[in-house]
């Protein structure tokens, strides 16, 4: 939205799944004026959508254990280099 409406999403809210979101309020975000929120009735139409299920067998616990190890990993080094960064 970048300062153009407001969006209120509590899923992210879960700091155990958004750690960043849930922890600056990302979900709820107020901006004035809102030149979104009257023209798109896209928040109710978007959490009305339900998560598709996968095909039964279809998971590679395998494979997603790599990228979820990926994924932490090149997590953990954005979130040193961005303290550090502060931190000067």
């Amino acid at each position: 939205m970048h300062r153009k409406g407001n969006l209120y999403d509590p899923r992210l809210d879960d700091a155990a799944q958004f750690l960043i979101a849930a922890k600056n309020g990302f979900g709820h975000v107020e901006n004035h004026p809102d030149l979104i929120s009257g023209k798109l009735p896209l928040q109710v139409y978007q959490l009305s959508i339900p998560a598709p299920v996968p095909p039964a067998g279809s998971l590679d616990r395998k494979a997603a254990e790599r990228g979820r190890n990926i994924f932490n990993e090149r997590l953990s080094a954005a979130l040193v280099t961005s303290s550090q960064r502060l931190a000067k």
